[in-house]
């Protein structure tokens, strides 16, 4: 209670209700006041009216001496901006209590602040190609790193197949900017699968407080997009492609044997194109070290059709049969001819030069019984006489 004291302007009388009482100086009310003889905190209205609070062991710091000469006696606390009520009080005029306040948080809204926050931070790991934005993960990462690198593989083998620098340089460029893609998204992914799991721990802490109520899995929690799974999947059947496309160039054939060869002589007139029926075709003698039955001297005519043959026996011929660099197949037949030299004369045409049959070997075919050869050659006709 408060007693003014007679012949003072302020000195007022305060009583704990332990019975200690001691003259004080107010500076305003409310006041809150602690007393050291029974530990009670305590309030002091302007009517006199005192709030009991809960007690207390003493405080050192928790009072601020007002009158010298009472310190060891009531000490009086800093003044509050907010009048301390009773509980009763507070609840009547609506003012949240320490236990209502407690009370009055909504583990539900926290959620939902925390969701609010992660959707506000989750595109910031995504991985961006202009306005595009991709969800980054360990299969997207190791899909596009193992395409590159099977890329910078088929032309590394082009270039080993060709011996082309060009080539090789691509393929080394390739494959370096391979291993950076790949190093770039999986690390990109490395951090947003850690703010992900941060974000689920926090998450299943403020779930864990609401009790009975059960939520479900948030839609933010995403699994990875399917096309990352599908393009791992290509990539590794890609990666296999280019292990096979390997092996079948590099254990290709090359292969040499003899097979008979004919060689067809056509003889034309140069400016009609027609065939020279009864031409002559005189081979001098040779020495043919890689055909049968071709040494010594031939004498052929021409048929109506312009045409005379010759069959070679066991020429040698050789060939590579395989697949090549990007899934392509390879056959070649190459065969070598005789060493002759070839000269042709005709009735009203001019007599050729000797003609290289070998300069023709790029014309050998494979043929069905045996090799073929066409030597095409064409006369000038003789002027007229005036």
């Amino acid at each position: 209670m408060l007693e003014k004291l007679p012949g003072t302007d302020r000195s007022i009388m305060v009583t704990c209700p332990c019975g200690a009482s001691v003259p004080i100086q107010p500076e305003q009310y409310f006041l809150k006041l602690h007393c050291p003889t029974c530990g009670r905190n305590f309030g002091i209205l302007d009517k006199g009216t005192s709030i009991k609070t809960e007690q207390t062991g003493p405080s050192d710091n928790s009072a601020v001496q007002t009158a010298p000469s009472t310190s060891s006696a009531i000490q009086t606390m800093p003044a509050f901006t907010m009048p301390l009520i009773s509980a009763e009080t507070a609840v009547a005029a609506g003012h949240p209590t320490p236990s209502s306040s407690a009370d009055a948080i909504d583990p539900a809204e926290d959620l939902r602040q925390i969701d609010e926050k992660w959707r506000s931070e989750r595109p910031r790991h995504f991985l961006r190609f202009g306005r595009i934005g991709f969800v980054p993960s360990m299969l997207l990462g190791s899909g596009l790193g193992i395409l590159l690198l099977v890329a910078a593989g088929f032309l590394m083998e082009m270039g080993v197949w060709s011996k082309g620098v060009v080539w090789l340089a691509a393929a080394a460029t390739l494959g370096l900017r391979a291993l950076l893609v790949w190093y770039c998204v999986y690390a990109r992914a490395n951090a947003f699968a850690r703010a992900e799991d941060y974000w689920l721990r926090k998450r299943a802490r403020t779930i864990a407080g609401l009790g009975s109520v059960t939520f479900q899995d948030n839609d933010l929690k995403k699994r990875r997009p399917r096309w990352h799974t599908i393009l791992f999947g290509l990539a590794l059947l890609a990666a296999l492609a280019l292990g096979y496309d390997v092996y079948a160039w590099q254990y290709g054939a090359n292969w040499a044997a003899d097979r008979d060869l004919q060689i067809t002589f056509r003889v034309l007139d140069a400016e009609t194109d027609q065939p020279i029926e009864g031409a002559v075709i005189v081979i001098p003698r040779s020495n043919s070290a890689f055909c049968s039955d071709c040494n010594g001297v031939f004498r052929f005519v021409t048929d109506a059709q312009g045409s005379a043959a010759h069959v070679c026996k066991s020429c040698m011929c050789f060939g590579y049969s395989g697949g090549e660099p990007f899934f392509r197949r390879r056959e070649t037949f190459r065969s070598h001819t005789p060493d002759w030299q070839a000269q042709v004369s005709a009735t009203g045409h001019v007599k050729s030069d000797k003609v290289w049959i070998r300069e023709f070997s790029r014309t050998v075919e494979r043929g069905d019984q045996f090799a073929v050869m066409v030597v095409t050659i064409k006369l000038q006709r003789l002027p007229e006489k005036k």
